[in-house]
């Protein structure tokens, strides 16, 4: 995942990249975490990798994520239990066919 054009590894330094360290401890102990590596996922279903909660204490620094959000770029791969393989390089582009999903550990994401 990538934040004004910068890798971020952790949902912690996504949250620094966005609102400051300062701001980003409002939320430490907030943020739900899918710590799950591998799993299978039903056809037309969603797999949550991280979820930020809005609260009337964090209103305004969630906003600001809102606003921020433009600015952030996630690439991922996933393959089907019949090894067909599809990269998403881009939040606006479309799923392409590749022949197997590869990873770079130095930009893998960890919630």
């Amino acid at each position: 995942m990538k934040v004004h054009g910068r890798y971020v590894l952790s949902s912690a330094e996504f949250l620094k990249a966005v609102l400051g360290s300062t701001d980003a401890q409002q939320f430490e102990g907030t943020v739900t975490k899918n710590g799950v590596r591998t799993r299978f996922v039903r056809g037309g279903a969603t797999q949550m990798v991280f979820r930020i909660p809005r609260t009337p204490l964090n209103a305004s620094a969630w906003e600001r994520l809102k606003d921020d959000e433009s600015k952030w770029d996630i690439d991922y791969c996933y393959c089907s239990v019949f090894d067909e393989c599809w990269r998403v390089s881009s939040v606006w582009n479309e799923p392409q066919s590749v022949k197997q999903c590869t990873r770079d550990p130095s930009h893998e994401f960890m919630p």
